[in-house]
């Protein structure tokens, strides 16, 4: 029935298109209907895989929904991508979500980077190898709107991935984590709210690396820590936090086992501080 509509319809435009596959199907039909609504000029293509099937076979999508001319609005939620191009070509994609199980060393470097017109990125991977390294590289000029949240695959103590952040224009920042990863930014002179919740509340042996990933976003005006972040905090070096100039708003999330020093050290690294809650 689905294909006989696909086919048959008459519209030259398919302005969104929904794939959700729950049960075990078979990939090739799948394939041909995504091939049809880019044929067709999809605008807001929205593919969720569900089955196993897909998880253990050597699926790949259409080749050209990677150069797409016509996607504005893309949003993945499966549990890996297979044969990836390493190089995509989206000129009018505006919105990026993407929620993947796996995601390899390659794709790591080229699927976050290089839209032209791209504002709004979501990223949600649900294993990371947090033991490898692994650089995420997110390189788009337009970018207003970024959120991560990464979930480490194993308990390593030390975490080798680097997050390249270069957004020149980025406004709303959420970043959730449970394993601390390196954080570098470029310039986000224009960031407006940012809302933390990075590490692990266990992590003791580096719990400075946060101070990186706080430089890089220190021109913040509304900022937002969560209860990993307040309890990496607590074992962290208080002389290494950096100065927010900008911040007038800043809450936090507490644990019983955090002391209470954290109202001071607020007072301090917020000079312009209006509200704190």
């Amino acid at each position: 029935f689905v294909d006989r509509v696909r086919f048959n319809h008459g519209l030259p435009c398919i302005q969104k298109f929904h794939l959700n596959c729950i049960d075990n199907i078979d990939p090739s039909r799948a394939y041909t209907w995504i091939s049809v609504a880019i044929e067709r000029g999809v605008q807001k293509l929205d593919i969720q895989i569900q089955s196993n099937l897909f998880l253990f076979s050597s699926y790949s999508f259409p080749r050209s929904l990677f150069t797409c001319p016509t996607l504005v609005v893309l949003k993945m939620a499966l549990a890996r991508l297979y044969n990836f191009p390493y190089s995509v070509h989206f000129p009018s994609l505006k919105i990026l979500h993407v929620s993947l199980r796996y995601l390899g060393k390659q794709l790591a470097q080229n699927l976050f980077c290089n839209y032209p017109v791209l504002e709004d990125l979501f990223i949600r991977l649900e294993e990371v190898l947090a033991s490898k390294e692994i650089i995420f590289d997110v390189s788009t000029p337009a970018l207003k709107s970024l959120q991560i949240d990464f979930a480490s695959d194993d308990d390593s103590i030390y975490s080798k991935n680097k997050i390249l952040i270069n957004a020149p224009i980025l406004e709303y920042l959420t970043l959730k984590d449970d394993y601390l990863p390196c954080y570098f930014f470029k310039s986000p002179s224009s960031l407006v709210k940012a809302d933390i919740n990075v590490g692990d509340p266990y992590i003791k042996e580096h719990a400075n690396q946060v101070f990186v990933l706080l430089k890089g976003i220190s021109n913040v005006k509304f900022l937002c820590f969560g209860t990993c972040t307040m309890a990496v905090l607590n074992y962290a070096d208080d002389g290494n936090l950096p100065l927010f100039p900008n911040v007038t708003h800043w809450s936090c999330m507490f644990t019983m086992a955090m002391d209470g020093k954290d109202y001071q050290t607020c007072s301090i690294a917020c000079p312009i501080l209006y509200f704190w809650y």
